[in-house]
């Protein structure tokens, strides 16, 4: 779908733009230090370019493992329960590790806008944690794309580990939205009436919600009423 596709396209502009600025990519020094292509930089740029192309397309490739192609960071699968484990135990310990860098090499303001910033980041995303409690009819999956993008927020330091992180996370987070589209965390389920028009054609209606299909079910009669 080409609406689709465009509003994707200004997804990950917006979004991307929005992470450069959180791992401070447009400060001269940070940007000299990821795009630097000579040996005396030894060969930054090339890394990162390379880690963000085969991050993203070594987490595509995940689904074409049997045994992983239905592991999801929503819910929890015993059967997936060591990469999980493992994805879990590597995302903690690179936050931990950046929080202990800003910590240490930054000024008391510095650090408290690094982590109050990120914490607002953190704390947008775990409203949807806190809308799924309170409304259980909605549909809640926190997608990979989200959970990249998060996770390289923290990636503001110039240092390989850093950097490795803001660019796997990019290229987790592109795919993420190229594949699957940017499809929101959290929405309500959604119904459909099927009615066949004069000429004999199934025309699908505009999604409902649970409450307005019974609603329409229960007190409205369609004519050439199919199913719902």
């Amino acid at each position: 779908d080409p609406v689709e596709d465009l509003s994707d396209i200004h997804y990950i502009l917006f979004n991307g733009g929005l992470l450069a600025i959180f791992a401070g990519v447009h400060w001269p020094d940070r940007f000299k230090y990821i795009f630097n292509f000579t040996r005396d930089g030894k060969m930054r740029g090339v890394v990162f370019v390379a880690f963000v192309a085969f991050s993203g397309v070594g987490w595509g490739c995940l689904s074409m493992v049997p045994a992983l192609e239905q592991f999801s960071l929503t819910g929890f699968n015993p059967a997936y329960a060591v990469p999980m484990a493992i994805l879990l135990g590597a995302t903690v310990f690179l936050v931990a590790w950046h929080i202990r860098e800003a910590w240490k090499y930054s000024s008391k303001p510095g650090f408290a806008a690094y982590v109050a910033s990120r914490l607002a980041l953190s704390l947008v995303y775990g409203a949807y944690i806190v809308l799924k409690i309170q409304h259980k009819d909605i549909d809640f999956h926190f997608h990979h794309y989200a959970v990249a993008f998060l996770a390289a927020a923290f990636a503001e330091f110039n240092h390989p580990l850093s950097m490795l992180l803001l660019a796997g996370g990019t290229g987790v987070f592109v795919q993420g939205v190229a594949v699957y589209g940017a499809a929101p965390i959290v929405k309500h389920d959604e119904f459909y009436f099927y009615l066949t028009n004069k000429r004999g054609e199934e025309v699908k209606s505009p999604p409902v919600s649970e409450d307005a299909y019974w609603f329409f079910r229960d007190h409205c009669r369609f004519k050439n009423f199919v199913s719902g």
